[in-house]
């Protein structure tokens, strides 16, 4: 969920990071979240 460039160090948060948090936030998964999820991660 993370990306790191190893040269220096910056830590970046990938789209899949993003979509967590909002699901922790919600507390809940969507049928449209869940399908787009897997449409955009496989």
């Amino acid at each position: 969920m993370i990306h790191v460039d190893y040269e220096t160090q910056q830590r970046t948060l990938k789209q899949s990071a993003h979509w967590y948090r909002r699901v922790i936030a919600a507390k809940e998964v969507s049928q449209y979240a869940a399908s787009a999820l897997h449409k955009e991660f496989g």
